[in-house]
């Protein structure tokens, strides 16, 4: 049975006068105006979506382009996520964790066994050290007061270090769920790969490599600083500028409209207005001359 308010109970038809029955961009049966966000952004890599005007439903969901800057500056975008240290050591620890200073990325992992690695070698399954440049590409070293990582099955691994005379903790995880023949890839204490590792640099393969964001500065100088590149590798315009470039003011309708109403429309209103005023015989000006006589 056909109950949509926009249709036809009969053969479930779009009423007459409606453009739509239902969606995200749909609204008392009608297409909600192009622009019309439809879909907020969740995370610091996703992008909103919005309503293109001659479509009921909303576009299908795009995020940031791999390589975009995120967390003002202190990540890059991979696959939609925001990966960082900060955030890492928050999913592994809960509430509160943060990353442990760089000392403590290079003195343990440099250890390679299960308190410090950069994962295991392709060949023995055995734990391999950091080289100083990789080490935060290696198990993830945080500072936290929880008991315990919030994974099951995985244990702290602490080690206490001396910086200058102060003792600093440095609290990595080991997962006893991993089976020997899995290697490091489900390592819930290692750090993700496409971690920003330094300027220009991400954690690839367990070592902190260039990366190559070629594509990425293609597409944003074709947006000409009015947008940001999304998974398509098309322009996602800020609010005001119109796609596909973001060269052209979605508001340049507006624009005309007031410069119409304040060169052309309001002068003629006051010229007319002006010109019944000063008319002799004009209604106003004998219900001005009654109102002058009655304050005499």
């Amino acid at each position: 049975e056909c109950t949509n308010p926009c249709c036809n109970a009969k053969d479930c038809t779009l009423k007459e006068g409606a453009q739509c029955a239902h969606g995200e961009c749909c609204y008392n049966c009608k297409l909600k105006a192009a622009g019309t966000q439809c879909r907020e952004k969740a995370g610091g890599c996703d992008l909103p979506e919005f309503c293109r005007g001659d479509n009921a439903f909303c576009p299908a969901n795009v995020y940031m382009m791999d390589g975009s800057s995120c967390a003002y500056g202190e990540a890059y975008c991979m696959n939609g996520m925001c990966l960082t240290h900060q955030q890492q050591c928050v999913n592994l620890w809960g509430s509160g964790a943060r990353p442990a200073p760089d000392i403590c990325f290079i003195d343990v992992n440099k250890a390679g066994d299960r308190y410090g690695n950069c994962g295991k070698d392709t060949q023995g399954g055995n734990f391999v050290k950091c080289k100083p440049q990789d080490a935060k590409c290696g198990k993830i070293q945080c500072q936290s007061s929880a008991d315990k990582p919030k994974q099951d099955n995985t244990v702290s691994m602490d080690t206490t270090i001396n910086i200058d005379g102060y003792e600093v903790k440095c609290r990595g995880a080991h997962s006893y769920s991993m089976q020997e023949d899995e290697g490091d890839s489900s390592d819930p204490g290692l750090v993700m790969t496409g971690t920003k590792c330094g300027d220009g640099m991400v954690c690839q393969d367990r070592q902190c490599k260039n990366a190559s964001f070629i594509e990425l500065e293609k597409c944003l100088s074709q947006c000409n600083g009015h947008g940001v590149c999304n998974s398509n590798k098309h322009c996602h315009c800020h609010a005001g500028w119109a796609p596909p470039y973001c060269d052209k003011s979605g508001q340049d309708g507006l624009i005309v409209f007031l410069l119409l109403l304040f060169l052309v429309v309001l002068p003629l209103v006051a010229y007319g207005f002006y010109y019944w005023y000063r008319k002799p015989n004009s209604q106003f000006s004998k219900w001005l001359k009654k109102s002058k006589a009655k304050c005499r």
